[in-house]
């Protein structure tokens, strides 16, 4: 398995469908529509590819479920993919890219917590500080339960109120970061990189030497929050949804 295979492999397994069936080279996964990631075909070895049955099979299998077909597209992908989906009606998302840091040098904040399993309490503080508009806490419940992996939730206080929250989990020598979110009131005042740091270091403890998360490619903020803590690209993917 390459580089890009094997963290692709701890990305899915990090944040998984709540139904997911393997198609061929491919994995398709439901999570009710929370989160693209949780709801597309995704690929999971070089030069997968989708024909025209296997593409009428996962179409049917998303409207069957009242959601848009979703394909994810990363370079594992088969080239003319991209190319034959837009053909097809499948509408092109922002662009997002993977990201990779070492851990060695990451050492935890002695004003973050971590817990090992998802809290009522650490939830209800998260969905308030999470910028999605759509957050469906059910729906992350289900997910990150489904995470068989060592897994943390962290938060981060300062002056006595809790600000930061994040997550990750340990698979097979890397740790992915994802869930990261800092109250508005508190932001601009480098807790996020706090917290990204605290969550490298938790993953260093447990055996993964290099970090993963992923980020929109288009988040100037991100990218300076997250190549400061080391973190480079390593691939872009993105989306192609096709319309109910």
């Amino acid at each position: 398995m390459d580089d890009l295979e094997l963290c692709e492999d701890c990305a899915l397994a990090a944040w998984p469908g709540i139904e997911e069936t393997r198609m061929g080279q491919w994995l398709v996964r439901r999570a009710g529509g929370y989160t693209h990631r949780a709801n597309s075909a995704n690929a999971l070895v070089a030069g997968a590819d989708l024909d025209e049955a296997a593409l009428e099979a996962i179409e049917a299998r998303y409207r069957a479920a009242g959601l848009p077909a979703v394909v994810r597209l990363t370079p594992l992908a088969a080239p003319d993919l991209d190319d034959r989906l837009a053909a097809r009606g499948y509408q092109d998302g922002k662009p997002s890219q993977g990201m990779l840091a070492p851990t060695a040098a990451a050492r935890p904040d002695p004003a973050v917590r971590f817990e090992p399993e998802l809290s009522a309490d650490w939830l209800a503080r998260y969905a308030a500080a999470n910028p999605r508009r759509d957050f469906l806490p059910e729906a992350f419940r289900a997910i990150t339960d489904r995470v068989a992996a060592p897994k943390t939730f962290v938060t981060l206080n300062e002056g006595g109120a809790d600000v930061g929250f994040g997550m990750a989990v340990a698979s097979r020598g890397l740790v992915v970061l994802q869930a990261i979110a800092v109250d508005p009131a508190a932001r601009g005042r480098g807790l996020g990189a706090r917290l990204v740091e605290s969550l490298m270091a938790w993953g260093r403890a447990q055996g993964a030497g290099r970090a993963l998360l992923h980020v929109e490619a288009a988040n100037p903020i991100a990218q300076r929050l997250y190549g400061g803590r080391g973190f480079e690209r390593i691939f872009l993917y993105h989306y192609r949804e096709k319309p109910l």
